[in-house]
């Protein structure tokens, strides 16, 4: 299996159309990758500047080389915990067969 590596989000296919309108809203705090190049997997842990609170999101890489949301968890006490979560949750999607995850795709 691939590791987790730490990466500069700003090399990959990642819409930013919606940057602008959550920029005020949340901080990207760190971003992960997982599988080869592109990367199958982008992991984000952000914090909610309203709540002062952290959430996780990841990201996979659809046949048109764009990344989707495919999982979220929001409302977690601390940055720490949240990674965790979120390098838990990117390996157990990085276990799934490729037909599951283009299916979350969908």
């Amino acid at each position: 299996m691939h590791e987790l590596r730490r990466i500069d989000p700003r090399k990959y296919p990642i819409g930013r159309g919606h940057q602008a309108a959550v920029e005020g809203l949340y901080e990207e705090l760190e971003w992960y990758a997982t599988g080869g190049e592109p990367p199958r997997l982008l992991g984000l842990v952000l914090r909610d500047r309203f709540d002062n609170d952290y959430s996780w999101v990841i990201l996979a890489c659809g046949a048109n080389l764009q990344y989707r949301a495919i999982d979220m968890k929001v409302s977690i006490a601390s940055q720490a915990l949240a990674l965790d979560a979120l390098k838990v949750n990117m390996r157990h999607w990085m276990a799934k067969s490729d037909r599951v995850l283009d299916s979350a795709l969908q």
